[in-house]
């Protein structure tokens, strides 16, 4: 199951992505009234409804490549499971942690040997 940020993340970028593709004209006009007067002598105005489609695809894209990321990262995750309960179960027996090291210490009568020495 993917992770709440990368499921907000997509019903976000589907949500910019059908407002591109429904809205392009408008972006495009409004983009080309803002920025028709810096353009220089010589120079035009770029195609700025193929600008607005072509980040919608980027956005797209790049929120493809976050879903295919946190799905390996979850399967990554997944086949920890085996380590993880062997070391809480562990950790519940007192073998590990720093009960386990205070019952050593009362059962040989010695300091732990990982401890830090005190003066």
């Amino acid at each position: 199951m993917a992770s709440k940020l990368v499921t907000d993340r997509e019903k976000s970028t589907r949500a910019v992505r059908a407002a591109v593709d429904t809205h392009c004209e408008a972006i495009a006009t409004t983009l080309e009234k803002v920025l028709s007067p810096h353009l220089r002598k010589g120079e035009k105005m770029p195609d700025t409804a193929l600008l607005a489609r072509l980040v919608g695809r980027s956005l797209g894209a790049d929120n493809e490549a976050l879903a295919r990321a946190d799905k390996a990262h979850e399967a990554e995750l997944a086949d920890d499971a085996a380590p993880r309960t062997k070391r809480d179960t562990s950790a519940e027996k007192g073998a590990i942690g720093a009960g386990g090291r205070a019952r050593r210490r009362s059962a040989t009568g010695s300091p732990d040997t990982c401890s830090s020495t005190r003066s």
